[in-house]
């Protein structure tokens, strides 16, 4: 108890802890399943639709950049140019994609808004309603795709017993983050794994109100999108690997693996998408190894965008300047959640 007690105060082994848990997992499935298999179909796949569904995960993150620049604008009056806007979120997620469920990226676009000088509330609000929507968002898509799984198949009833209470847990945790945003704005910087200020800084929550319905709405539609474009451009990966791996259970499956973005512990999902995924496809009577190959060409998006992140983290302007934005007058209220 007092290990454990010494790795959750000590925010960088926490870190290490997570990272060798993930790969853990993911050399595990490699194995299991014949990394020689694995690495064969990655080597077969068809070259122009890996390319077209590797850059289409990394530029699918406009529309998670457009959701929040919209935010930005309606929950905070700050109206940002689109270079500065797409600039400062994929310099999010270079930081997000190594931190669990993205918060290191939550917190650089939060210090990003604060150095256009704006209050904490005003830039807290467009990343906690935006981080919201997409768990509302993923919750929406999962439940139809559970129901079809259950209906069209004759997966375990473990196995969807488990996607429900993962459903059901990303809408919980959506709703409370409307329902509560500067309580739970304040809880998340006390997290274990964001207790450097730096990571999460502090949240003033006394001005903190819900969002607007509008919003919401809008943030959520623009989620269900990013969701539904990542879940077509997966399985135009798995195409690329096995022609043959296709239909409504497929996308199904993809869509109740992607769940594991929601789980606040493992960065980006490393291990559990996979381990889920090949779960789900020998469920369905599907070669798990066609999961597992298309999954780690997803990875490859991920690195990709990592790195153009890295560099303009690196190599460009940090923060958002006075001059780089327009801070216009909150707008008036509007009807509360």
């Amino acid at each position: 108890m007092n290990q454990l007690r010494s790795l959750l105060a000590h925010p960088r082994a926490w870190t290490a802890a997570r990272w060798a848990g993930a790969i853990g997992v993911l050399a595990l499935l490699v194995v299991g399943l014949d990394s020689g298999e694995i690495l064969g179909r990655i080597r077969s796949a068809n070259g122009p639709l890996v390319l077209a569904g590797v850059l289409g995960l990394g530029a699918v993150h406009v529309l998670a950049a457009a959701s929040w620049r919209i935010l930005c604008r309606q929950l905070g009056g700050l109206r940002l140019a689109w270079a500065t806007c797409l600039r400062v979120y994929y310099t999010a997620q270079a930081l997000g994609g190594v931190t669990p469920a993205n918060l290191g990226g939550d917190a650089y676009r939060v210090l990003a808004v604060r150095s256009a000088g704006l209050g904490w509330s005003a830039a807290v609000a467009p990343v906690l309603v935006q981080r919201a929507t997409s768990y509302l968002a993923l919750a929406l898509l999962a439940l139809p795709a559970l129901l079809w799984l259950a209906i069209s198949s004759h997966l375990p009833v473990a196995i969807l017993a488990a996607g429900l209470v993962l459903c059901a847990l990303a809408g919980g945790v959506a709703l409370l983050l409307l329902a509560a945003p500067a309580r739970l704005a304040a809880l998340r910087a006390r997290l274990p794994w964001a207790a450097s200020p730096r990571r999460n800084p502090p949240v003033d929550p006394s001005n903190a109100t819900r969002p607007p319905i509008g919003s919401v709405a809008l943030a959520t539609g623009l989620a269900l999108t990013f969701h539904a474009v990542s879940v077509l451009l997966t399985a135009l990966l798995l195409v690329a690997v096995d022609p043959s791996a296709m239909g409504i259970s497929v996308l199904a499956a993809i869509i109740v693996a992607r769940l594991s973005l929601a789980v606040p512990i493992l960065p980006s999902g490393l291990g559990a998408n996979e381990a889920i995924l090949a779960l789900l496809f020998a469920g369905l009577g599907l070669a798990p190894q066609t999961a597992l190959a298309a999954l780690l060409l997803t990875r490859v998006a991920l690195l990709l965008t990592t790195l153009i992140g890295a560099g303009l983290l690196l190599f460009g302007r940090r923060g958002i300047a006075v001059t780089e934005a327009r801070i216009s007058p909150q707008p008036a209220s509007a009807p509360p959640v």
